[in-house]
Parts: structure tokens; sequence; C-alpha cells
């Protein structure tokens, strides 16, 4: 998908940079980053694609080094987090499973902003 730096994509942008903070800021941040190192190894660049909470646990979507993603629900098991129903797909994976334009372009802008922290940590 290509992208034109429209308002939609400003937005969906700053709706990532925002994950990102809060994957690496946060407590429950925290949380994901140590299962998806469990997964990924090691993490250099992560961006929540989709983030919903709901009642005792909250479902996750995240892009991992702009290389895979990796979903999982994180449940609050008596004040330990833990991570259930973990998949992990390949990009061409994921793109298959996006029936919508948004998700679409949510990935794009992701696995652009991914490149981008990429080239300023080599």
């Amino acid at each position: 998908m290509k992208l034109t730096n429209s308002d939609t994509e400003k937005e969906c942008r700053a709706d990532l940079i925002d994950s990102k903070k809060y994957l690496m800021e946060s407590e429950k941040g925290q949380h994901v980053l140590k299962h998806a190192r469990k997964i990924c190894g090691d993490i250099k660049t992560i961006y929540a694609l989709s983030h919903t909470p709901e009642q005792g646990e909250d479902i996750f979507r995240v892009l991992v080094n702009g290389e895979r993603i990796f979903g999982f629900d994180l449940q609050d098991e008596a004040g330990q987090f833990e991570a259930f129903n973990i998949t992990t797909y390949s990009l061409k994976e994921y793109e298959r499973l996006l029936t919508g334009k948004m998700g679409k372009l949510m990935l794009a802008i992701a696995l652009d902003l991914s490149k981008g922290d990429m080239q300023v940590d080599n």
C-alpha cells in the first residue's frame, strides 16, 4: 500500500507511535514485552496494530521488529499477567487476514515506522 501522508495516515502514525510508547513505558506494556521476548527474542521495535481491552484481559496484535505479528490475550491472573491464545503470523499471513482498508493502512504505516527505527539502530 502506497502511503500518501493524508490526515488519516497522520492520525494512524500518531496512534502507532503512542502504542510504542505505551508498550515501552507502561506497566502492562512491560508484560506485553516480556511475553513477546519469550517468543520473538530480541525486540528492537514494536508497535501495537490492535489493542482491545476487555474485562479481565486485553487482546493484543503487535508488529515486532518489522518482521512478524505476535498476537495474544494478556490476562491478569491474581496479579500475574499471563499470555494466552498466542499466535504468530508472517507479514504475508497477517496481510491475508486483513479485510478492511484501515487494518492494511495500519500495517503499512507500522512497517514504515519499524523500517525507520531499524535504520536508526544500525
